[in-house]
């Protein structure tokens, strides 16, 4: 489809304040590598570890020294963007006083705390949503509790996430069973948002009970030294494995037999979903978007400490329970990506868009 005379694609620039590649960077390339026939996209950000990912897919990189108004300004004056994608708060606001009249769209995948209560940030953030022509949220959570989602109803779309099985497979190559070598893993940062200290209270009541219980956390981040510290201090150090960030984490994943994420909050939580289509049963906390991914038939949901212990021994010591929902884990996953609309969503968002400048 075109949307202009001369048959040239609009220019998309999704601008990030991150360097690396977790969920809602691979949300961004799979919009990315969905779309890339109908418009010619760009990602914003510094170089660190997402360089790699886009030199695989072939998508071009603007490299930044930092996200802000002065630099993105620039970019903006250099390339003339049609669209900006902001894929979080703080992108959402360096767009809004650096766009120069370009439309925006700010693509909300984290529910934050602070979305909940009037304080400055919820207020910037507001006005930043208020000049973009569209706020995509990955979750109902995120329109539910915002203070000020009324305001923004009509620019607010939930749009969930794209769930795709077939990265997952290019991934993991070798399709013969691979064997378990994990009792329980978690794919996420270390950072407040996905509470390890509460992780690591778990796993220091499940060892009472198994001693040789084993652990993997696949992800870096500010809390990287604390969390190894207090697992020592917590005489944990023979029961979990800490291996920092993986370009490709689904070969640990499909080594370990539950997926426990333990958030505080949360947006979408794709790395459950791709959990699910390991076939690995899910025990999450019930924040976000969490509940709209992870049943009672695949996994469980929690809200207490004691709720992630009762659960994860009755999968380790019951193995037809265990293999019921390890089935149950994989057909959610199907069905999820078989009702998944998200890539046609955003991409009625940009034709909207176009459409409207073509005509003004």
């Amino acid at each position: 489809m075109s949307y202009s005379k001369k048959n040239t694609k609009k220019k998309i620039f999704f601008v990030l304040n991150t360097n690396v590649m977790f969920g809602a960077e691979l949300v961004n390339l799979e919009i990315i590598n969905s779309l890339r026939d109908k418009y010619d996209f760009y990602w914003v950000s510094q170089s660190g570890d997402v360089d790699s990912f886009l030199i695989d897919s072939n998508i071009k990189h603007i490299k930044i020294s930092n996200l802000t108004v002065r630099e993105l300004k620039r970019v903006v004056k250099q390339y003339r963007p049609d669209i900006l994608h902001a894929t979080d708060y703080r992108a959402t606001v360096i767009c809004a006083l650096a766009g120069g009249g370009i439309p925006i769209i700010a693509h909300v995948h984290n529910n934050s705390p602070w979305l909940k209560r009037i304080c400055p940030y919820a207020i910037v953030f507001g006005a930043a949503a208020w000049r973009s022509e569209y706020v995509l949220a990955v979750s109902d959570s995120i329109e539910r509790e915002y203070v000020f989602s009324r305001l923004l109803h009509k620019k607010i779309k939930t749009i969930g996430n794209p769930v795709s099985h077939r990265r997952i497979r290019l991934y993991l190559k070798d399709d013969a069973e691979i064997k378990k070598k994990y009792d329980i893993c978690c794919v996420a940062r270390l950072v407040k948002q996905k509470n390890p200290e509460r992780f690591l209270r778990i796993l220091k009541r499940l060892k009472k009970s198994n001693p040789r219980i084993r652990a993997v956390w696949v992800g870096e981040g500010e809390m990287t030294e604390q969390i190894c510290w207090l697992a020592e201090d917590m005489d944990l150090k023979d029961n979990i494995k800490f291996v920092g960030y993986k370009k490709n984490p689904y070969k640990i994943m499909s080594q370990s037999k539950i997926f426990v994420l333990t958030s505080s909050w949360e947006g979408y939580g794709l790395a459950a979903y791709e959990a699910l289509a390991l076939g690995l049963p899910c025990v999450v906390s019930k924040v976000g978007g969490l509940p709209e991914i992870v049943t009672n038939e695949c996994g469980k949901t929690c809200e207490s400490e004691q709720d992630f212990v009762v659960e994860i021994k009755r999968l380790l010591k019951n193995e037809k329970y265990y293999k019921t929902k390890a089935s149950a884990a994989k057909y959610r996953a199907c069905l999820l990506e078989e009702q998944n609309s998200t890539i046609d969503m955003v991409d009625e968002c940009y034709g909207d868009i176009v459409s409207q400048r073509l005509h003004a």
